[in-house]
């Protein structure tokens, strides 16, 4: 009978250490994959080389896909239509980038869909279909604001003073450059802050302010000495 109960408590034991072997050795999995597909997202990111971006960017997909994780999935989805979009194929991009729209929304990832929706709008305004580009940044910026992501704001706001611009808009242009500065110059991305004060010049000039124009520009060019050297 003790022979019996010992045998019992060792198959008990043996199956909880088999159960809990395969559960590390599962986390440990999904780590790595975790790891792998951030880091191959990054290189795609910081990368010059359209083809090369394309590359680590489904290298990172074909990973996320064959792993447990939606958010892997999400991110490398949509990391594929980032660089689908830097290749100048906007129609893929927009078939990418919606489907990691759907993932980001499935596991209530509003960082995630603010975005996709910022990079939507991208797609559109490379399409000239400038009141879908507006409606999808719009978003972006209600979702960014809610989540505190300044680098979004300022990159949304920019898009959106570009879109006015390019409708003749000067003055709705120039409120949303003046609110993209204000943000790059929070989170110290100083070129852009340049670049979008003299958006704001350029707008100036369009609407005849031309004083105040040359004394924005002249402050850029202080500006660009500054923060340039």
């Amino acid at each position: 009978m003790q022979s019996l109960n010992f045998t019992h408590r060792t198959s008990f034991l043996f199956s909880v250490a088999f159960i809990l072997l395969f559960v590390n050795s599962f986390y440990a999995h999904s780590q790595s994959d975790s790891i792998v597909v951030k880091k191959l997202i990054d290189s795609a990111a910081n990368t010059n080389s359209p083809q090369l971006r394309i590359k680590l960017a489904g290298e990172a997909y074909q990973i996320a896909f064959h792993s447990s994780s939606n958010q892997l999935l999400a991110n490398a989805t949509h990391a594929m239509g980032n660089a689908l979009f830097r290749l100048n194929n906007y129609d893929a991009a927009i078939d990418s980038l919606q489907k990691a729209l759907v993932l980001f929304n499935l596991i209530n990832d509003s960082a995630g869909v603010a975005k996709t929706y910022y990079t939507l709008g991208a797609c559109y305004i490379r399409k000239s279909n400038y009141i879908k580009a507006i409606q999808l940044i719009e978003e972006s910026v209600k979702l960014a604001s809610r989540v505190n992501d300044s680098s979004l704001l300022a990159n949304s706001f920019n898009s959106l003073g570009i879109v006015y611009y390019t409708l003749e808009n000067y003055n709705l242009s120039a409120d949303f450059f003046e609110k993209a500065a204000r943000y790059y110059e929070k989170v110290h991305s100083f070129k852009n802050y340049i670049r979008v004060k003299g958006n704001i010049g350029l707008c100036l000039v369009k609407t005849g302010e031309k004083d105040n124009a040359k004394k924005i520009l002249f402050n850029t060019l202080n500006d660009y000495g500054k923060y340039m050297d």
